[in-house]
């Protein structure tokens, strides 16, 4: 951040800004450039990185000592999910006060994998990502490639004798997931619509499991200052909703 111009520009509130970072320029956005980036209110990052080139530099001292994140972590990690680690990694050093959020995607190219992290202090930059990820990965919204070697992936259209071969284990976790969080809590739209893109889905996913939970009748679903039950299907999780701080419905499973 030499020039103090384009410091005051990324600052600044009323000027969106995007900056893109190739894989020579990540080792030089350590944990206080990266806090900056962080904090400022309508800029967006993308940083492009090649997982082979992580893994190759993974113990080089210009590399490693800028992020909090150890080589053998690197080394232990299958080259598949580089990226995973690497936005894993810039996620626990957001400051604590601060909203910003981030997201990647993958991309197999002959024998390298290449990758973008996205990092915006918006929701709604955040969900334009994902319906652009999740455009070019029906599965799971993060690379052209089979990620968590899912069986259906391999064959498309082909049932199987075991149920649980025809499923997608990133689905399945996030609706274990989402399930988990409306047993133990009340949960209103606003917060299902951040929970959902802070864990790389649309909100069409959710909908989907609450319009799925509703027919089990499993689901609770109220006005929370009407108590009136809702036409099925108006579960009101969007952007829209959240910029007004619309909290129109409360969701909880039967326990």
């Amino acid at each position: 951040m030499k020039s103090e111009k384009i410091r005051q520009l990324l600052e600044a509130k009323d000027t969106a800004c995007l900056v893109i970072l190739d894989q020579f320029g990540v080792k030089y956005v350590d944990q206080d450039v990266f806090q900056f980036f962080s904090k400022c209110p309508t800029t967006d990052i993308m940083f492009f990185v090649s997982s082979s080139f992580v893994k190759r530099f993974a113990h080089d001292s210009s590399f490693n000592t800028r992020l909090p994140i150890q080589p053998n972590e690197i080394k232990e990690t299958g080259i598949k999910h580089i990226h995973r680690k690497l936005c894993e990694c810039y996620k626990s050093i957001v400051p604590p006060d601060t909203k910003y959020y981030l997201s990647h995607f993958s991309i197999l190219k002959e024998s390298n994998i290449y990758g973008v992290i996205f990092g915006s202090p918006s929701l709604l930059g955040l969900e334009k990502f994902l319906k652009v990820a999740w455009k070019m990965d029906p599965e799971t919204g993060e690379s052209n490639y089979d990620i968590d070697d899912d069986p259906i992936r391999k064959i498309r259209g082909q049932r199987f004798f075991l149920e649980e071969m025809s499923t997608y284990k990133k689905l399945d976790a996030f609706e274990e997931e989402v399930k988990n969080l409306l047993v133990s809590n009340s949960v209103d739209n606003l917060s299902l619509y951040q929970f959902c893109l802070e864990h790389g889905f649309l909100p069409r996913h959710v909908v989907d499991l609450l319009g799925k939970w509703q027919d089990d009748n499993i689901l609770n679903v109220h006005n929370p200052k009407t108590g009136a039950i809702p036409k099925k299907g108006s579960y009101y999780i969007g952007w829209d909703y959240f910029k007004k701080n619309e909290q129109k419905l409360l969701f909880r499973i039967k326990e």
